[in-house]
């Protein structure tokens, strides 16, 4: 594994990103880069059950926020300029958690998702119609996990995180045990 100290988006430039501070602890699960869209409210939504399992016994956490800038790039970008420790010419899976900025960081990302076809796993899973648009465009199909195996489907997704597939690669998918035979035939409806 290797890491950069960047954020990711849909072009070069600086982020604000707002961070809760919950007596004192930074909260980082419940940070935003989207403040001025429906993000935010996520923050306060969450604030309480976050409190409840992360600080129980205080009564009243003390809630500030702290705003911090982070560089940000695309990945396609990163990918063709930075060094990294580890190889980055096969690329087989990117999970994306990026609160609420999952379709700038998409647009970013188009080359790496046309040139390597990696399996996805994304918070949100298709519920922004941004994300999925771009994930269909790029000849990706949504799945969600379900007993054990992941499933496609076309409908709005209920689970916190979802899958992205993309047809070409549904071998290797099966491979790993990861596609049961109803998704298989979902991908090539000839299978018997």
């Amino acid at each position: 594994m290797d890491w950069c100290p960047l954020a990711l988006g849909s072009e070069k430039s600086e982020l604000r990103f707002t961070i809760p501070v919950i007596g004192g602890d930074v909260c980082s699960a419940l940070a935003s880069a989207q403040l001025r869209d429906n993000i935010a409210w996520a923050i306060l939504a969450n604030y309480p059950d976050y409190c409840d399992q992360y600080f129980p016994g205080v009564e009243e956490p003390r809630l500030q926020f702290a705003d911090e800038i982070w560089e940000a790039d695309t990945l396609d970008n990163v990918l063709a300029t930075a060094t990294f420790s580890v190889p980055t010419n096969c690329i087989s899976a990117i999970k994306i958690d990026v609160e609420g900025h999952e379709p700038e960081m998409l647009v970013g990302a188009i080359k790496t998702l046309e040139t390597h076809k990696p399996l996805i796993m994304i918070e949100g899973a298709n519920r922004n119609p941004r994300v999925a648009e771009i994930m269909k465009r790029t000849g990706f199909r949504c799945a969600n996990y379900d007993d054990g195996s992941v499933v496609l489907s076309d409908t709005r997704s209920s689970s916190v995180d979802g899958f992205f597939l993309h047809g070409t690669r549904v071998e290797e998918y099966q491979s790993y045990g990861l596609l049961t035979r109803e998704c298989l035939k979902a991908f090539e409806p000839n299978i018997p």
